[in-house]
């Protein structure tokens, strides 16, 4: 394999993604696909990769499942959790391998009834059916089964009935149950032990940390942080599409600013807002998403009012911001340790406890041990820091510009 990884980097930035109604090319990655190739793939275990909202998880594994789809190599099968999917049928089951192979594994795999709200049970059944394929086939060449299941998480908070739900401890459990289900856990250790075979979970919040730390060792689980684009793809991102939409003067490094490579986020500022990054701060960054999670503590019953939030907010961080010696505070990611529901409503991260398999950038708001998802969220807390909890896009500009970061 390691002679192929960079043929398969360079199949990977051929590929096209959507992008809204348009097409870019997949960038940079490269760093991740070694890690993956040759960290990920060293073993057989259960993995959740994690990151930011809109980092591009699934768009990085479906990528890099296509450029090895005729290694032979490694097989990987893709449950697609997609709510509107399932709730039509079933998971769409995509698999990535050499077009034999692939006809006689869909066959396979689509005669389970994946109709269960649990992969507990179907998991096993998964496995069992790979298994006699591997075996009937003839396919016992293959290195490694990747089996991937997007937006499982996802799934199972809708199953709860409740958009807003966000009990991290039931997702966890269900997950945490369906990787303990003996046949799985059988057929992982005994009847595949000669052979790389993965399970992977891509997740946007703290699900994964709370799912390696409940089931431990005993799962052979691991946590994988995968982050924004770094700063060059990224401008070379927001360079591709500022010409496919016939935009003009469009300020990269303020959007580096705001955005810190989140390519998800630079969608709905384009598709959206049309390129208005102020409206965008006051309705996606301040109103829906650092207001409505202070409002939801208030709710909680302990404060009066959002304003009480920030404040307390303001006096743990200073205090903490003592005991890190991180100076005066601003609103420092390691300070505010995503207390008061920022790590729930995927405004900070955990950064610890994770291998990294992507390069974090040297920045602001990103911390050693926590990080805000996108910075716009870090300037508008720094400016509420500063001047309360109305603050408006100028103040937030206004932060960035006095902190060189323009």
């Amino acid at each position: 394999m390691p002679h192929e990884v960079n043929e398969i980097i360079n199949r990977m930035r051929e590929t096209v993604v959507g992008f809204g109604e348009y097409g870019i090319r997949f960038r940079d990655r490269e760093g991740e696909v070694k890690a993956f190739l040759g960290r990920v793939l060293a073993a057989s275990r259960v993995g959740f990769i994690y990151g930011p909202f809109g980092a591009g998880k699934s768009t990085f594994l479906k990528t890099l499942a296509s450029a090895m789809q005729n290694t032979g190599d490694v097989i990987f099968v893709y449950y697609d959790y997609n709510v509107p999917i399932v709730q039509e049928s079933m998971p769409e089951v995509m698999v990535y391998a050499p077009v034999d192979i692939k006809r006689v594994v869909i066959e396979a795999l689509r005669s389970i009834q994946l109709a269960s709200p649990f992969v507990s049970v179907n998991l096993g059944e998964v496995l069992k059916v790979m298994l006699g394929v591997l075996s009937r086939e003839g396919l016992r060449d293959v290195e490694g089964v990747v089996f991937v299941f997007d937006e499982y998480d996802r799934y199972l908070k809708s199953k709860a009935g409740d958009p807003n739900f966000r009990d991290l401890d039931y997702v966890a459990g269900a997950l945490a149950q369906a990787i303990e289900h003996a046949d799985v856990r059988r057929i992982i250790f005994k009847e595949l032990a000669d052979r790389r075979l993965y399970f992977l979970f891509p997740i946007s919040d703290q699900t994964a940390l709370r799912i390696a730390m409940r089931l431990g060792g005993k799962g052979l689980t691991m946590p994988y942080l995968l982050w924004n684009l770094p700063r060059q793809a990224f401008r070379e991102v927001v360079n591709e599409v500022a010409e496919l939409t016939g935009a003009k003067n469009v300020n990269v490094d303020l959007l580096w600013n705001l955005l810190g490579g989140n390519v998800r986020e630079l969608e709905v500022l384009v598709v959206d807002y049309n390129w208005d990054y102020r409206r965008w701060l006051q309705e996606e960054v301040i109103e829906r998403k650092i207001i409505r999670t202070l409002e939801e503590y208030e709710r909680a019953g302990r404060f009066s009012s959002i304003g009480k939030v920030l404040e307390s907010l303001v006096d743990k961080g200073r205090a903490a911001a003592g005991d890190y010696g991180l100076g005066e505070f601003m609103g420092q990611p390691d300070a505010v340790e995503g207390d008061y529901g920022f790590l729930e409503n995927n405004i900070m991260i955990n950064l610890t406890g994770a291998e990294h398999l992507s390069e974090l950038p040297t920045e602001p708001w990103i911390g050693k041990r926590y990080a805000y998802q996108i910075p716009a969220y870090y300037w508008v807390l720094r400016a509420m820091i500063r001047k309360g909890i109305n603050v408006k896009p100028e103040d937030v500009l206004e932060e960035i510009n006095e902190s060189g970061g323009n």
